[in-house]
This record gives C-alpha cells, sequence and structure tokens, in this order.
C-alpha cells in the first residue's frame, strides 16, 4: 500500500526515474530516511506515479508490527452466514 493522493493504494515500483540525460534520480544509503532515489510506481488501475525511496520504506514499515509481521485491518462485514454444522 503507497500514497495516492489523500489516500493508499496497492503499487508497485516498476522502473527507476532517470532525468533527461538517462541518468538515475537520487542517491542510495543504508539509511532509508537518507535515501533519496526515486521511483515510478505503477497502481492497480494502470496509473503511474513518482516516488521517492524514503516514502516507498516508510510506508512498508508503517504496515509491519515490531517483529516485521504485516497486518490487515477489517473494515466491516457486509454479510456472514453459518451453516447447520456449525458450533454455537
Amino acid at each position: 500500500m503507497l500514497p495516492r493522493g489523500d489516500s493508499v493504494a496497492q503499487g508497485r515500483a516498476t522502473k527507476r526515474l532517470r532525468d533527461n540525460d538517462g541518468n538515475p534520480v537520487g542517491r542510495a544509503n543504508a539509511n532509508p530516511i537518507l535515501d533519496t532515489r526515486a521511483y515510478v510506481v505503477t497502481f492497480d488501475d494502470g496509473m503511474e506515479a513518482e516516488l521517492v525511496a524514503n516514502a516507498i520504506a516508510q510506508n512498508m514499515y508503517v504496515q509491519c508490527d515490531p517483529d516485521g509481521n504485516k497486518y490487515v485491518l477489517l473494515d466491516s462485514l457486509i454479510h456472514s452466514c453459518r451453516s447447520a454444522t456449525a458450533l454455537t
């Protein structure tokens, strides 16, 4: 999940952003906060956006707990039912 306007959407970094001369934009750093590399992110609906590596890393860290496990929040249940063999 990556930032897209005022919300977040599922996307994938597809290529490194380059300037007019074909040189990669930004510099790598072992500290993700100081990493200034820029990437082209393609979202599931085909839209593309330019994001820097530290924004991508920040969103990856936010989605994990301290043990590195990813979690997903449930917004709501629309419909539920149980079969006759389910425990009450």
